[in-house]
């Protein structure tokens, strides 16, 4: 009975004892670049061919700030990971789309590098999951229906800004068959 009184005893002092020593721990990022740009819902091939609605997914690069452990009796306790702290954020006010070239929406030419952005049918969002920032930017079926594209290669750029000045631009070409 008494050496079952001590075994418990120990597992109590290890219970008690990791309650303190082990660490919640916060992960600060920071947006740095453009990352990566891709599409969803193109066919791929040599060049990603447009057929219908579709969306561009970024990914901008994070750099890791700090790690930073707190030790933390109720943190501690129920923490399965760290938490995810992003410094900066995309400012979804900022974002720019542009085409190299000319393309007709709701019967008006649209010129080369004119940012179509705010058109009817293009849907902005924001995401952040774990350490993962997504920003995707659809092109919905109002927007196809009112546009018209020449059946050619055409070169799309997406600018935008961080809220503390971080600009993030990159280009993909994609083939237009609408």
């Amino acid at each position: 009975m008494n050496s079952l009184k001590n075994l418990l005893v120990f597992y109590a002092v290890l219970f008690i004892f990791a309650l303190f020593i082990q660490s919640c721990c916060t992960s600060s990022y920071k947006i740095i670049g453009v990352g990566d740009l891709s599409i969803i819902g193109a066919t791929t091939g040599e060049i990603d061919t447009i057929r219908n609605e579709f969306t561009f997914v970024i990914n901008p690069e994070l750099e890791l700030m700090s790690n930073v452990n707190n030790i933390n009796l109720m943190a501690s306790s129920y923490a399965l990971s760290c938490d995810i702290n992003i410094s900066n954020s995309i400012d979804l006010s900022t974002v720019k789309i542009f085409c190299d070239k000319n393309f007709v929406f709701d019967n008006e030419t649209v010129t080369p590098n004119t940012d179509f952005v705010n058109f009817d049918g293009i849907i902005l969002d924001s995401t952040v999951s774990l350490d993962i920032v997504t920003v995707s930017i659809g092109v919905s079926q109002l927007f196809i229906d009112a546009a018209l594209f020449e059946n050619e290669a055409h070169q799309f750029t997406i600018e935008m800004e961080t809220d503390d000045g971080v600009t993030l631009r990159d280009s993909i070409s994609l083939f237009i068959e609408l």
